[in-house]
């Protein structure tokens, strides 16, 4: 059922202001109930070059919301008796650091560093698989594991890499088979399906805006978030 005209009306009025505060080239939002859809929106433009206005359907990069996929995931295997929370990720993937637990990765809670070694932000070019783990030579435990909340996508590389060994083949094939097949989430995947929203960097002083380079992620999805979804895939998800 639709949510009443009322309710319409002051979602429609919270996504307008936020677009508007947040000076977002396009943004598209939705709100469900008991599993259905009662409320979704687009707004803006998904290309500003063509003049293509957002819609519902369109795909947009949801980085780290990908990390709740990669969390179901490790969770999955715990369910299935092959991983243990409390064990330590060096159970599962050898070469990293000593000290963290696959449930402190899980709730940003090992001292790990932020980013997996390397300029990755500075240079674009994320790392391979095989860089990821040769540089956690280099990985810094910047806080003792469990002392409190610190963000790390690093840990979620972990994560991902505990996956691919313990459900065998890579993560972006545990994911496909595991969690997008099974729950019909034909628009989530690793590269876009048209329609596509482009992603764009808003000048700070001006209305100009520039295209964002598009990041290539496939082999550290489960840090960085590589994954690309629709409001309705993600709703149901939810």
């Amino acid at each position: 059922m639709p949510a009443p005209d009322a309710a319409a009306a002051a979602l429609d009025a919270i996504l307008q202001a936020a677009q508007r505060e947040q000076r977002m080239p396009s943004v598209v939002a939705a709100a469900f109930r008991g599993g259905e859809v009662v409320w979704s929106r687009a707004l803006g433009l998904a290309d500003v070059e063509r003049g293509e206005e957002a819609t519902v359907d369109h795909a947009y990069r949801i980085g780290s919301i990908t990390k709740t996929f990669t969390a179901v995931l490790v969770l999955q295997l715990r369910e299935e008796g092959r991983l243990e929370l409390d064990a330590p990720l060096r159970a599962y993937v050898p070469e990293a650091p000593a000290g963290p637990t696959v449930r402190q990765a899980l709730a940003h809670a090992t001292g790990l560093q932020r980013e997996p070694p390397g300029e990755i932000w500075e240079s674009m070019r994320p790392p391979s698989r095989e860089e990821l783990l040769a540089g956690l030579e280099d990985a810094e435990l910047v806080l003792a594991p469990g002392e409190r909340w610190h963000y790390s996508n690093l840990a979620y590389g972990l994560l991902g890499e505990t996956v691919a060994r313990l459900a065998g083949g890579s993560f972006p094939e545990a994911l496909r088979e595991r969690v997008l097949a099974p729950l019909g989430l034909g628009r989530t995947a690793l590269r876009p399906q048209p329609p596509v929203a482009r992603g764009y960097f808003v000048e700070p002083y001006s209305d100009g805006v520039r295209p964002e380079p598009d990041l290539e992620l496939t082999e550290t999805t489960a840090a960085l978030g590589q994954l690309w979804s629709t409001v309705g895939d993600l709703a149901r998800w939810g």
